[in-house]
């Protein structure tokens, strides 16, 4: 009886394009999964490079902001000359940009000039808890946001007014607007990232001071427990995290 050989080269060719394109998937799978882990790490030394870069900038306008409010109350040596604190708080408000309003106030409260005059305050006596602590601490303070009188999202600056004998007679503040045009916002704004990239700022309470949406300003920052954990477990406070179907890279300086 004649036995049938069977054909070797087909199983081999087989076997060996089998083989290859093995090889190549699992080279495809190991190439993605690295490529994925290299662009988020470039992700977020991206942001992270930029968080910081942006924390230093608006850490120089603060301190410029503060020392303007330094030199008015410098300059300030009675609380009396009304026309004087008119010129001085429009001045500090228009030197940089930086203030939405500035306004003069006595050692009790009340407003004795502001800048704009539209404001419509003087005379009124302001009950803000950052106004009082201002008044108490009697040094140079920036507050947590609030809502201001005129109904305002403000972060409010202030130095303390001290007369000649060194008494202490009330306080130079300037506000920065949160929900509206300022230097501040202008800064922040401009950024070199995708138009679908969402920069977020948010004060020690948790309460967002900026965000690209104006809506969420002056809501707390709605983070997961596990996020927090995460962030705070890390060095710069960076992770990945899913929210409303989105995979964000997130950066916090603390």
């Amino acid at each position: 009886m004649r036995i049938k050989k069977p054909h070797l080269r087909p199983i081999v060719i087989t076997l060996s394009v089998g083989g290859i394109l093995l090889t190549s998937i699992f080279l495809i799978a190991v190439i993605m999964v690295f490529q994925r882990e290299n662009i988020e790490k470039d992700l977020l030394d991206a942001n992270s490079s930029y968080a910081m870069k942006m924390s230093d900038v608006m850490s120089g306008y603060i301190e410029m902001a503060q020392g303007e409010l330094a030199y008015g109350a410098k300059k300030i040596k009675s609380t009396n000359d009304i026309d004087s604190l008119k010129d001085e708080a429009d001045r500090l408000r228009l030197q940089s940009g930086m203030f939405n309003s500035v306004f003069v106030v006595s050692n009790d409260a009340v407003v004795l000039a502001t800048s704009p005059e539209s404001l419509d305050l003087v005379g009124t006596r302001l009950n803000s808890s950052a106004n009082k602590l201002a008044i108490e601490e009697k040094k140079p303070f920036i507050s947590s946001p609030f809502k201001s009188v005129t109904g305002n999202l403000i972060i409010l600056l202030s130095h303390p007014i001290y007369d000649k004998n060194g008494n202490y007679i009330g306080h130079v503040g300037g506000s920065i607007y949160l929900k509206k045009h300022s230097l501040f916002s202008d800064v922040l704004s401009r950024h070199f990232f995708k138009s679908d990239t969402e920069i977020s700022i948010v004060s020690d309470d948790g309460t967002v001071i900026f965000n690209n949406d104006n809506s969420a300003v002056g809501r707390p920052m709605v983070m997961s427990d596990d996020l927090k954990s995460k962030l705070t477990e890390s060095d710069r406070g960076e992770g990945e995290f899913f929210f409303r179907g989105i995979d964000i890279f997130w950066v916090m300086l603390m």
